[in-house]
């Protein structure tokens, strides 16, 4: 079970539910020495929006490690892998290392872009109700109107793309799972989602209706 058999990169190795790697973490971290000498490592780690859990082994000196987290932050959980590794250093009499998180921009603030395509779902929102149920008898001018609504479509088009195409691509998962996986997130992407297909169709033939009024309202 732990003979490397599958190739994955230059060090690591895939055996039988073992992915296996030489034990970096039994020499300084400034090592410059080759990997091919280092004592062999067998791994497994896992992890869902609200736990991390680790397990390890050195066959070499029988020494195992198994480390269960009842929390995670999906938004950079490179910061928990740190505590995998350095839990192996401490154990092989070497010093810990600060954490060094991997994951991209839109990983670490996705809560942050949800939020934005949230604000800006409603202020869509707003303004087109603002156009179409004005408070003043004149009717809004063309303008304003092929604003709004080009403005809207561009907003449910970028949402939609980036929900259904881009970021589920980027994290290889699906929509579903991110929601999930991230509820912060999933609770601003749902409104989002929810704006960009539904209230997207009425919104843009009431607002054609209310163009061709104004183009009728002109010529006359």
């Amino acid at each position: 079970m732990l003979t490397p058999a599958v190739r994955i990169d230059e060090s690591k190795m895939y055996a039988m539910g073992w992915f296996t790697r030489p034990l970096v973490e039994s020499v300084p971290a400034n090592f410059g020495g080759a990997e091919a000498g280092l004592p062999l490592l067998a791994e497994h780690q896992g992890e869902w929006g609200n736990s991390h859990t680790y397990l390890a082994m050195v066959p070499s000196s029988r020494l195992g490690v198994a480390l269960v987290i009842n929390a995670n932050d999906t938004s950079a959980p490179s910061r928990l892998k740190s505590i995998d590794t350095n839990i192996l250093r401490i154990l092989h009499g070497q010093e810990p290392v600060p954490a060094v998180v991997h994951e991209d921009w839109l990983q670490r603030y996705s809560w942050a872009v949800a939020f934005a395509l949230l604000f800006a779902e409603l202020l869509s929102l707003w303004l087109a109700l603002r156009v179409l149920l004005p408070k003043l008898p004149r009717k809004p001018g063309k303008l304003r109107l092929w604003s709004v609504v080009l403005g809207a479509l561009a907003l449910d088009a970028f949402a939609l793309w980036l929900c259904f195409i881009y970021a589920p691509a980027k994290f290889d998962t699906g929509l579903a799972v991110i929601v999930r996986q991230f509820p912060d997130v999933g609770v601003m992407l749902v409104p989002v989602l929810g704006l960009a297909l539904i209230w997207s169709l009425p919104r843009t033939a009431w607002l054609v209706l209310h163009l061709a009024g104004t183009n009728h309202h002109l010529r006359s």
